[in-house]
């Protein structure tokens, strides 16, 4: 729902997209609150792995962080499909033999997530290692 749209016009069999009208770097955009997106779940699940070590029902170590990277990459991939189906519904690609010359359309490019894939997971890693980190500052040294 966040990402932007192309504007464009029929003509001539297909869709010529304004650039005027359009916003800029729609597909950047698309890119980045995908990455800012998967990123801000792989902190909430890092969040809540910490958190359960720390309240002592489980033992937490590398095998937590490796649980919390491997729910963030599954978050990621969740939020691209899903992402997928919810441009679909809200801007189809329109039939351009349906098309009147002048018509007014919306096209949302492809998200093409590349390096943003780690996003989540890397941030669901930075932040479990930090914490524990953290904590083990705070404990006294044996």
């Amino acid at each position: 729902m966040l990402r932007p749209a192309y504007t464009g016009e029929a003509a001539d069999g297909g869709v010529r997209i304004d650039t005027d009208a359009s916003p800029a770097n729609v597909a950047f955009t698309g890119y980045a609150w995908f990455a800012v997106l998967t990123a801000a779940v792989g902190v909430v699940i890092a969040a809540v792995a910490w958190r359960a070590v720390q309240r002592g029902r489980v033992r937490g170590g590398v095998g937590w962080m490796l649980l919390a990277v491997f729910a963030a990459a599954a978050a990621a991939a969740a939020a691209y499909i899903c992402g997928g189906f919810v441009v679909a519904a809200l801007h189809p690609m329109p039939d351009v033999t349906q098309l009147q010359p002048g018509d007014t359309v919306t096209l949302v490019p492809p998200v093409e997530p590349g390096v943003g894939w780690v996003a989540g997971p890397f941030a669901a890693a930075v932040v479990y290692w930090c914490t524990n980190l953290v904590a083990l500052q705070g404990q006294p040294q044996r």
